[in-house]
């Protein structure tokens, strides 16, 4: 497999290296198993109804959904969306 970067993607890579983002100090454990699970999709859309069958099935946690338009006018809500739970909006 051949990663593929542009040079913004891998100058930015760099200067957050430098800047100390990826070291040890900031990394924490992961659990071993989730409480929340976040989806950012749309709420009416076929994906949400397989995602919530599928977790319910093998796993008892909880499912935020961050109702997004994923297609047409409005779908840079994607990018807004997908950063709520980042930033702590939950």
């Amino acid at each position: 497999m051949v990663l593929v970067h542009s040079p913004s993607s891998l100058s930015s890579f760099v200067k957050l290296t430098a800047e100390g983002y990826f070291d040890d100090r900031h990394k924490q454990p992961l659990p071993n198993f989730v409480k929340k699970i976040g989806v950012v999709t749309s709420p009416s859309g076929a994906v949400i109804r397989d995602i919530i069958t599928t977790v319910s099935r093998r796993f008892p946690v909880e499912i935020l959904l961050f109702p997004t338009k994923v297609q047409g006018d409005g779908a840079q809500e994607i990018v807004e969306n997908i950063q709520k739970p980042i930033r702590g909006k939950i």
